[in-house]
C-alpha cells in the first residue's frame, strides 16, 4: 500500500471495508467528474444508501491539488473489473466533461502518473489491450466503460494522448539513460530471490523490470515464479548475463544500471 506524498489524504469512510489487490497496481485509468470538493461525500453517501464500493483512487483538481481518497492498492470500483489491478484518478471538471484539462490539471497528472510509475512500476505508456500494464481512460475498453458514456471525453482524451502521454515518455527516455536512475538498492536478503516465495526483495525487482518495460511479469506481487523467471531469462539473454533463470547479483545490479534496449 501507498500514500502519495503530494496528495491530501481525504478518505472514504469505507476505506477499512475495501478489499486488496493481490499485488502492485499495474495500470491507471483516467477520469472525469462533475463532483469536485463533493467527490467524497457523495461516494460515501453511495455506500451508505446502496454499499457499493464506488469511488476513486484520486481526485485532481482544477488547480492542480490532488486528493487521495484510498490507498494505492486497495480495490475501489471506478472501472469494473480492472478496479482489481488498477488505479483511477479523477479529474475535476465542475460538470463540464467537454472541457479541457487545465495546465495545473495536466501538471499534476503528469506528476502523480509519474510517482505511480516510480512506486508501483506502472509502465509509462498507452495500454494496448483491456489487459495490459500501462496507462488507460475509462473509455477506452468496453469491458470498463458498460453504460458506454465519454469518460474522460473526446477532449480529454486528446489530451491524454497527445499531451500527457509524449511528456511521460520523454520522462522514461530521461530515466533510461545508463539504465534509469542508476542507484543500485541493497537486498534486504540474500540473492538469488527465492522460487515460488513471497518476498520484499522480490517485490523490489519485479517493480524495477516493470518500470523498464518488462510488462509480462503481470504484477509486482512479491512472489517469483514462471513468469517472473521468464523475464529474468530473456533479461540475462539480452544483456549477455548468464541464462540461468535466478535473479543472482549481477542480474540484480542490471536492472538498474544497464541500458534499457527492451
Amino acid at each position: 500500500m501507498a500514500r502519495c506524498p503530494f496528495a491530501k489524504w481525504n478518505p472514504v469512510d469505507f476505506t477499512g471495508a475495501l478489499e486488496k489487490m493481490s499485488g502492485s497496481p499495474k495500470a491507471v485509468f483516467l477520469h472525469t467528474n462533475g463532483g469536485g470538493s463533493q467527490l467524497t461525500p457523495w461516494f460515501d453517501h453511495l455506500y451508505q444508501s446502496s454499499h457499493e464500493r464506488i469511488g476513486s483512487t484520486f481526485q485532481v483538481y482544477k488547480d492542480g491539488s490532488i486528493d487521495q481518497l484510498c490507498d494505492t492498492e486497495s480495490i475501489i470500483y471506478a472501472q469494473f473489473e480492472a478496479s482489481r489491478w488498477a488505479v483511477s484518478i479523477e479529474t475535476e471538471d465542475d460538470g463540464h466533461p467537454s472541457a479541457a484539462w487545465t495546465a495545473q490539471q495536466l501538471a499534476a497528472i503528469e506528476k502523480l502518473i509519474t510517482w505511480l510509475h516510480q512506486e508501483h512500476g506502472i509502465p509509462l505508456h498507452a495500454m494496448a489491450n483491456a489487459d495490459d500494464a500501462g496507462i488507460g481512460y475509462h473509455q477506452q475498453f468496453a469491458i470498463y466503460n458498460q453504460s458506454g458514456h465519454d469518460c474522460p471525453g473526446p477532449v480529454r482524451v486528446n489530451q491524454l494522448l497527445h499531451t500527457v502521454l509524449p511528456r511521460l515518455a520523454k520522462t522514461g527516455k530521461h530515466h533510461a539513460h545508463n539504465g534509469g536512475h542508476g542507484h543500485v538498492p541493497k537486498p534486504v536478503g540474500e540473492l538469488p530471490l527465492p522460487w515460488m516465495k513471497k518476498d520484499p526483495d522480490t517485490t523490489t525487482w519485479q517493480k524495477q523490470m516493470l518500470a523498464r518495460g518488462w510488462s509480462q511479469i503481470g504484477t509486482a506481487d512479491g512472489v517469483y515464479g514462471t513468469n517472473s523467471k521468464k523475464v529474468c531469462e530473456v533479461f540475462q539473454k539480452e544483456k549477455g548475463l548468464p541464462v540461468t533463470g535466478d535473479v543472482d547479483a549481477p542480474t540484480w545490479a542490471d536492472a538498474w544500471t544497464a541500458p534499457i534496449t527492451h
